[in-house]
């Protein structure tokens, strides 16, 4: 993602350092932007926008198109983290059932582990990446407690 603000709606809003990962902290823009949010601007995507991006290799445990049990730990603390810093409670409670339960291919819910099972013939992997982003998710609602 990229994102450019009026220096305005910035104000005093830094990144999050809570946030976790080594040379990239998956979901910084999402944090941002929904703080830029929070303070009553809006936002507004652009999809005729065209970046060209000529991608480096990332030092550490979030490395480009290769996803470790760590770097999904990671995202998955961020993403929750940002969830329930800025969804109201229902839509929390909402969020952190969904991504238990039915998720995403890059966040695995039990429904999407096991489709990940049945079609690479190993369930190891397949709940593994559950059990990392599930591990990743209950860090992020201990560390808003």
């Amino acid at each position: 993602a990229n994102m450019s603000y009026r220096r305005a709606a910035i104000g005093s809003l830094r990144f999050d350092a809570r946030l976790r990962g080594s040379g990239a902290q998956t979901h910084n823009d999402m944090a941002f932007s929904m703080g830029v949010k929070r303070a009553g601007w809006k936002l507004v995507y652009d999809p005729l926008v065209a970046v060209d991006h000529y991608p480096a290799t990332r030092p550490g445990e979030d490395p480009r198109n290769a996803q470790t049990l760590a770097s999904m730990r990671n995202a998955a603390f961020n993403l929750h983290l940002i969830l329930r810093g800025h969804l109201s409670p229902l839509h929390r409670e909402t969020a952190w059932w969904w991504y238990a339960l039915v998720g995403t291919h890059v966040y695995p819910g039990l429904l999407h582990a096991g489709l990940g099972a049945l079609r690479a013939g190993s369930p190891g992997d397949a709940f593994a990446r559950w059990r990392a982003v599930r591990n990743g998710a209950r860090e992020a609602r201990r560390a808003l407690a």
